[in-house]
Formats: structure tokens, sequence, C-alpha cells
């Protein structure tokens, strides 16, 4: 037997219709056992030891948006498996679909080789502390095959989302306090390394491949003068003594934090209004509003 959990991103609607039917369809067979989920980022985020527990599991694939996206989703609840594929349901692709359907042929009815195990039941509500249930689940994942632990992603956000273990890795420790809709953060990573799954704009950005490191560089380096100017590590600098300034604030709360997202947002138009590329493809106005930070 096999275990599909399929996402449906009902939260950005990123993933076609017609793909999350056909694999619906295609799981209707005695050798699967199919698991849906509203939403596989706001379950990581809020219900991590379920999705850790899901794929303890043998023989576990899973239906949702890219690879990479996946991959990073199950590396931030310390998963201690990989799903055994991914099935990128993003765009209608019907080699994707024969391959889920020689899956799914190729499997034989029966119990798991955990059978022993009862299947997690999935929690109504969150099990991790300070997440809202109305939270959008609008936060970074970090790619590891690329990140290189800079700290420049840390050193850049104002509101704690990052932060650095003792052997130096730097994860998402609090994926609520990330503004909703901007990525200002994987904008100006050096290694393309930060996903937002939910990202509209697609490239390395929403997940998706890198197929083009010297594209990807260029798109870096015009994304970094935008958001932080002619002197980066000035700029960085700067953000942090923010940081810090924010740290001691004893009544910060989230009025206060989205007057600071604010006043930045402010800063970020007057400071680089005189050094936009007009000609960049890069500078168009949703590429703006998404480097407001």
């Amino acid at each position: 037997m096999i275990r599909i959990l399929l996402c449906r991103c009902n939260q950005a609607n990123r993933l076609s219709g017609e793909m999350i039917n056909a694999a619906i369809e295609l799981s209707k067979n005695s050798a699967v056992s199919l698991t849906q989920v509203d939403d596989l980022c706001g379950l990581a985020a809020r219900n991590p030891e379920w999705l850790q527990r899901f794929t303890e599991f043998h023989n576990v694939h899973v239906a949702a948006c890219h690879p990479r996206t996946v991959q990073a989703i199950l590396e931030s609840v310390q998963a201690k498996a990989t799903a055994a594929q991914t099935f990128d349901l993003t765009n209608l692709d019907q080699e994707i679909l024969n391959e889920l359907a020689g899956v799914v042929n190729n499997s034989s009815a029966g119990v798991s080789e955990n059978a022993q195990d009862v299947l997690p039941i999935l929690p109504e509500s969150s099990t991790r502390t300070g997440i809202p249930e109305d939270w959008k689940p609008w936060y970074p994942l970090i790619d590891h095959t690329r990140c290189t632990n800079c700290g420049q992603c840390a050193s850049f956000c104002l509101f704690n989302v990052y932060s650095r273990e003792e052997d130096g890795t730097i994860h998402v420790e609090n994926p609520q306090g990330c503004k909703i809709n901007c990525p200002a953060c994987a904008r100006i990573c050096p290694q393309a390394a930060i996903i937002f799954p939910k990202y509209s704009g697609g490239g390395a950005i929403a997940g998706e491949p890198v197929h083009d490191e010297t594209v990807e560089s260029d798109r870096i380096r015009v994304d970094m003068k935008k958001i932080l100017g002619n002197n980066p590590y000035e700029a960085l600098k700067l953000r942090q003594k923010r940081q810090q300034l924010l740290k001691k604030e004893t009544s910060f709360d989230q009025e206060t934090a989205e007057a600071e997202r604010n006043r930045c947002a402010g800063d970020n138009n007057r400071r680089f209004s005189q050094t936009r590329d007009t000609n960049s493809p890069f500078s168009s106005d949703s590429s703006d509003r998404a480097g407001n930070t």
C-alpha cells in the first residue's frame, strides 16, 4: 500500500484544479491511502508533529507544489524521512499524471510495512503556540542545498522570523512574524535559497528549480540594489540596529510591528526612487510592492 498526502492549497490557490481532481481520481484504488489537507504550508507551521509523524510511514508520496518546496517543508518540521516521490500539481501536466498513475498501478493492495502504527489524527486546531487561527500561512522556507548560512536574511528581518542555531545553521524560528505578501528577504538572498511557496511571481522565490544561475544572479543583483541601495552592508547594519531597538521595546505588540513595517516601507520608497532602473523587467509595480519591508 502507498500513502499519498495531497495538498489542496486552499489558502493561495497556487495549484491546478484539474491536477488536484485528477490526482484524487487516480487515488481511488484499494492500494492507495489518500490524505487530503487544505494547506501543506499551514499544516507544517501549525502542526509540525503531525506532518513529522506522517512521513515516518513507509512509501509516502506527496502531491502538492514544486518538489523543491515540498523538500524544504519536510526539512522545516525535521521529518525523519523524505517523500518517496513528489508530484507537482501547479500546472496541468499529463506527464506528471502518467507518473502518478504508474505509481498507483504498480502498488499492491494490502497493509504497509508499518501497519501496526496508527495513522495520526489531524488536529482541528494548532498545536503550536502563538499562531492565531485566522493566520494566513505566508512565511519563508530555506533550501539548505543552496543556503550558505551567511545570515543576511536574519540581519535584514526586523521581526525575528529567522534565528541561528549553535552550529551556525539559519532556520525559520517565528513563521507567524513574517509580513504577509512580502518576500523581500528572499529577493536579496545571495544564493536564492529562500522560498515563499505562496509567492505569485514564480521563479526560484516561488520554489521553482533554478534553471539558469546567471539569470538568477542578475535578478538578485537588481533586487538588492532596489531594496538595500548602493551600500547593502551599511543598510544591513542600520536594520540590525532597528532589530535591537525593537527587542528592547517591552510594549512591542502587533500594532507596533505594523507601524514599524510601514515606516520601513516609506524609507525604502524614498531611498530607492532615484535609483530605480526603469528599463529593468524587475522594476514593475508588482515587484516594487514586494520589496516593501
